[in-house]
């Protein structure tokens, strides 16, 4: 703060700071209640120093700095009156429990705990380690989680406990393990009889979920072990239980939500649970399979396999979810290895080998998918696998993902394994046997120097387009929204295209509302052509 002025309401006698800091006027006035003694977590809103935490929906201190400051004096001996009522303190405090609970306490916690599916009070596992303790619903499922971040590995194990209390805490907080088990344990059988089964004389956790009016909350505290000097271990859980609540060293400690479905949606994407328990082959990790997968990592599915023989090169980078740190290494195992620290609660692996090799030696990878997502980019290939998808010896769909000339166009394709071929969309040469675009100069295809291989010259943003395109369908299919065969174009504006040096051609003419110029995204049947050599059987 860099200047202010002392105030008095006339009405209560309150006297107030009106504060600004060195930001103004690009920043809003802050009030500081200077008459009511230190209230900071005795009353809800009330910081430290007295500052006051207001909403300030007239904030125009560049233009009205009279209205802000006045408009906020007024909210502020609001707040204060309300503060009187033990009701408002109550109620108010419940609503933003979590961030009042634990609000310096140095016992950071991370969980994993499934509180959105599972209310019942369990004895749980928790790790202390270098990155603070982690708890989860077993030893399992926390080496799996630990091992993909190196800042919580190895570590010591810790005796704990998880509850539903629906009574939300509420200012004033406990201050020791007596006032902690007064107020949210002695109430509850069912946390008591977890409880019994634990040991006073070693650290435990107590891990607690209460649902708040904007959704689930965690809190709890850390209990220190009781020295066993001048106790004799006992089995009784009565006297355990007074120890606990007498003697031992009561923290309160900050929880952190980490668990599937607060990352992957914030308990609001009712589909995660569906697609956490799913997997997906990804072959291919270039421009477009590598987004691909992200994607479908950070949506939460579950497990995601991704083949590719290739290493990463340089000229890659600029449009892949890679970056330099990766070049001349595996791009499906440092894909692998890159999703699995950013979201380890799945199950990533990567494959330095071709399908066919795969397939060959380890076929059970493709026989416990859910949906294979081809976005290799290389036409051979691409119907090479669509051959064995027809063969009907893989009984999953197949989503094909692919950019058209200069990225103009996208697509993205869910066949069936009873279905049309990939060879009734596109030609042995690769091209779209319905094409939206034409260019007067070809397929437009560059080449490396010397003996480089062909590729489209399109940037990062065409191909991220045309990966949500495909990630999108991806995860409809895995969700339960559509069937196992849909075909999604997403086209460029009709000026991109033209600086591009395209124009559209007479069938997509035909899906282009009049008039409008932008860009189009629609969907066509998935039906036989009648003409490629699956539909004539090579005749």
């Amino acid at each position: 703060m860099v200047a202010g002025w002392e105030v008095q309401s006339a009405d209560s006698g309150r006297r107030y700071l009106v504060l600004i800091d060195g930001a103004f006027p690009f920043s809003k006035v802050q009030i500081a209640c200077v008459s009511e003694g230190d209230r900071y977590l005795q009353w809800p809103h009330v910081e430290e120093h007295g500052f006051l935490c207001l909403p300030a929906p007239k904030w125009l201190p560049c233009e009205k700095l009279g209205v802000s400051a006045q408009d906020s004096l007024q909210r502020a001996e609001q707040l204060i009156s309300c503060c009187q009522s033990e009701d408002f303190v109550r109620t108010e405090s419940q609503k933003e429990f979590v961030s009042y609970w634990a609000r310096h306490s140095g016992t950071a916690v991370r969980s994993l705990i499934d509180v959105a599916g599972n209310r019942a009070a369990r004895i749980v596992c928790a790790r202390k380690t270098g990155g603070g303790i982690v708890v989860g619903e077993s030893s399992e499922q926390l080496d799996a989680w630990c091992e993909k971040n190196e800042r919580f590995q190895g570590g010591i194990a810790v005796q704990a406990v998880f509850a539903f209390v629906e009574d939300a805490p509420f200012l004033p907080f406990p201050q020791n393990s007596r006032q902690f088990f007064d107020r949210f344990i002695e109430a509850s059988p069912e946390i008591n009889n977890c409880l019994a089964k634990l040991s006073p004389f070693r650290d435990t956790l107590i891990v607690l979920a209460s649902s708040a009016q904007d959704g689930i909350g965690l809190w709890g505290c850390y209990l220190r072990a009781v020295p066993l000097d001048g106790f004799r271990p006992t089995r009784d859980a009565r006297a355990n239980k007074a120890i606990w609540r007498r003697n031992c060293l009561y923290m309160p400690g900050f929880v952190a939500r980490v668990d599937g479905s607060w990352v992957h949606g914030r308990d609001g994407d009712r589909h995660y649970p569906q697609i956490s328990q799913k997997h997906v082959v990804v072959l291919g990790a270039g421009s477009l399979g590598s987004q691909v997968a992200a994607r479908l990592a950070q949506a939460g599915v579950g497990r995601i396999s991704i083949v590719d023989p290739q290493v990463l090169a340089a000229c890659n980078v600029g449009r892949h979810e890679l970056g330099m740190g990766s070049l001349d290494k595996n791009k499906a195992e440092e894909l692998a290895r890159l999703l699995s620290e950013k979201y380890p609660h799945g199950d990533y692996s990567g494959v330095p080998a071709t399908w066919q090799a795969v397939l060959r030696e380890t076929p059970e990878l493709f026989e416990g998918a859910d949906l294979v997502v081809c976005c290799m980019g290389e036409t051979p290939q691409d119907l090479a696998w669509s051959a064995h998808h027809q063969s009907g010896k893989l009984g999953v769909p197949s989503l094909y993902g692919w950019l058209g000339t200069q990225g103009a166009t996208g697509h993205a394709l869910l066949i069936a394994p009873s279905g049309p071929g990939l060879s009734c969309f596109i030609d042995p040469g690769g091209y779209v046997r319905r094409p939206d675009t034409e260019f007067s100069g070809g397929d437009q295809l560059q080449a490396e120097p010397g003996c480089g291989t062909e590729f489209q010259p399109y940037g990062p943003l065409a191909a991220g387009e045309v990966e949500v395109l495909v990630s999108r369908l991806a995860i409809d299919f895995l969700s339960g929204k559509v069937g196992a065969s849909a075909h999604r174009i997403r086209t460029c504006s009709t000026e991109e295209l033209s600086e591009l040096g395209g124009e559209w051609t007479k069938e997509h003419g035909m899906q282009r509302p009049e008039g409008y110029e932008g860009p189009l995204q629609y969907e066509l049947p998935v039906t036989s052509c009648g003409e490629c050599y699956k539909c004539t059987d090579g005749k």
